[in-house]
């Protein structure tokens, strides 16, 4: 598993190549950011590339702004596709590509970039470093090394996947790293306050009055040091905003003062899904991990395997789990 052995493969890729390139379902900014900036750096030098869902799921609209994000294609729109390369990012484990997983027997060959620790040796090839940030950063450095162009929407494609990942660097992931990296995206186009104004700071009414009613539910619990709320489908239904914008509502909850873990349940007809985050050196992901999610330290997340279990079943069994004084 090595970042040589992966240069050497994409670097070899020619005219006559089909790449299909794809990250894990329901996929964040970090996800969304690497997939389509590998997409515009082998387009531009005349591979095709295809952006790929791993379900037939939308990807989020937070990102619809990101170049080559209308090319995103679903796994029932690719059926008759044979790949010459599958590139995976960010999916430490092949259950995370959930129906994407079909990609992989019609590709004659596959690779894997991750900052996850690995659950599952699924690809032929890998480079994984989990000293990095974010997927988005490995992908960065990897076209910065290879014979592709980084041009600026290869360089924005990245920040906006890098600062999603460190919470607009201030995550405990924030390392100098990151931040030289992102200097260098920077300097090859990307434009941070754009990106951040379009990401963060550009929120409908809908959403804030959604935000309105997870504030409300929201309660501390393990000696102050776990905070959680709970959002709906109802409450999605009620304000009129779209899943796809609740993304980052897990930070109203984080951005508590004196807490070191938060915790955002998501309550669907599937099941319950919950998202965590750390504000501390506490790992997060060894929890998720427990029940069968993932994630890494910062930020973890699983889809509870009950698809009957109540929120409160779910509390009680990650209570035990988190940090308490």
């Amino acid at each position: 598993m090595s970042f040589e052995s992966v240069l050497e493969t994409i670097n070899a890729l020619t005219g006559e190549s089909v790449v299909g390139i794809c990250a894990h379902t329901r996929p964040d900014g970090d996800a969304v950011g690497s997939v389509l900036a590998l997409a515009h750096a082998l387009d531009s030098s005349g591979i095709k590339a295809v952006p790929l869902l791993a379900d037939e799921t939308s990807a989020p609209a937070t990102y619809a702004w990101l170049h080559g994000f209308p090319l995103y294609e679903m796994p029932s729109q690719t059926v008759a596709t044979h790949f010459n390369l599958l590139i995976v990012v960010d999916t430490p484990n092949v259950a995370r590509l959930s129906g994407g997983s079909a990609y992989l027997h019609r590709s004659d060959a596959s690779l894997l970039i991750d900052h996850h620790p690995p659950l599952d040796r699924y690809t032929d090839t890998a480079w994984i470093d989990v000293e990095y940030a974010a997927s988005a950063q490995l992908v960065w450095a990897l076209l910065k090394a290879s014979r592709y162009e980084c041009a600026p929407a290869v360089a924005t494609a990245c920040y906006a996947g890098l600062i999603s990942d460190t919470g607009r660097f201030q995550h405990v992931n924030t390392t100098s790293r990151v931040l030289r990296d992102a200097a260098d995206m920077v300097d090859g186009g990307a434009d941070p306050s754009s990106i951040s104004t379009r990401l963060f700071n550009s929120k409908s009414l809908a959403v804030l009055e959604l935000e309105s009613l997870i504030l409300a539910k929201l309660a501390v619990t393990n000696g102050g040091y776990v905070a959680y709320s709970v959002v709906s489908d109802e409450d999605y239904s009620v304000t009129g905003a779209s899943k796809a914008e609740g993304e980052n509502l897990i930070e109203l909850i984080r951005a508590l003062d004196g807490i070191r873990v938060a915790i955002l349940f998501s309550k669907t007809a599937q099941g319950v899904r919950v998202s965590l985050r750390s504000k501390s050196d506490f790992d997060v992901s060894s929890v998720a991990h427990t029940f069968g999610g993932g994630g890494h330290k910062a930020a973890a997340g699983i889809t509870w395997p009950d698809s009957k279990a109540s929120v409160e079943t779910v509390l009680s069994s990650i209570l035990p789990l988190l940090p308490r004084p």
